[in-house]
């Protein structure tokens, strides 16, 4: 049955200012132990630079190149990675895992990728499938597949 908006091709950008901003925000609301974090958007390239405080303050940076689709997770490819003191697996490890406790983002330490399990964050009333994904000077650009939406079913509207 055809959805109530549907696409052939969609291109969309999430401002890396705004990408900063909400994980600022998720940090404070979980009390997490990051005290300073820096994300510089660059065309094909997140450079990442932070604090965290576990007893004492640990400076890390890492970067990011790729971020793509695989089936119905983002896989993001985490590079030159550094912590002071801590090897990063396991310090990206128990961040995560205290972090999220649901399941829907972990760490694979063989590949040294993010996976975020994308199901858990998309509405099931949305049809999506994420073509590719490419970093810029403005943020993340997400280029979708042919997709579609209805409305949200009563009592799941926000």
């Amino acid at each position: 049955m055809p959805r109530l908006i549907e696409w052939e091709r969609l291109e969309l950008t999430l401002r890396g200012e705004k990408i900063a901003a909400m994980i600022g925000e998720a940090i404070d609301a979980k009390k997490a132990p990051i005290t300073s974090l820096f994300l510089e958007f660059r065309d094909g390239e997140l450079a990442i630079e932070g604090k965290a405080k576990k007893g004492l303050t640990i400076p890390f940076e890492a970067k990011v190149r790729s971020i793509r689709p695989d089936g119905g997770w983002l896989r993001v490819k985490i590079e030159e990675a550094s912590a002071f003191g801590l090897p990063v697996p396991a310090f990206l490890q128990k961040f995560i895992e205290g972090g999220v406790k649901d399941g829907s983002v972990r760490y694979d330490p063989e590949t040294s990728e993010l996976m975020i399990d994308l199901a858990r964050r998309i509405p099931e009333f949305v049809d999506v499938a994420i073509d590719s994904v490419a970093i810029t000077k403005a943020g993340v650009v997400i280029r979708l597949g042919a997709g579609g939406s209805d409305i949200p079913p009563r009592g799941k509207r926000e």
